[in-house]
């Protein structure tokens, strides 16, 4: 069963249920099947790219960092010195 489909109790008899598979499977349809998109991308929009990216890495970083002493205890544990 996909996540967040459950089945439904109501008198509907699970229509509410086939509508959300037909809903989900329609857009994974739209968004991996566009041929062609009539749309205008500014000069902003390059800039704005650029930051969500160096948002993610450091953003990754910053995590990496607060994890640092779990991770390491993890590898301590799998490679212990006898």
């Amino acid at each position: 069963m996909l996540p967040g489909f459950k089945t439904c109790r109501s008198k509907s008899g699970g229509k509410m249920r086939h509508f959300k598979l037909v809903l989900f499977v329609f857009s994974i349809f739209n968004l991996f099947f566009i041929h062609e998109a009539h749309a205008y991308i500014n000069a902003g929009s390059g800039s704005y790219f650029i930051q969500i990216i160096i948002a993610v890495i450091l953003g990754g970083i910053f995590a990496l960092k607060l994890l640092w002493g779990k991770i390491k205890a993890i590898f301590k544990i799998f490679f212990k010195r006898k």
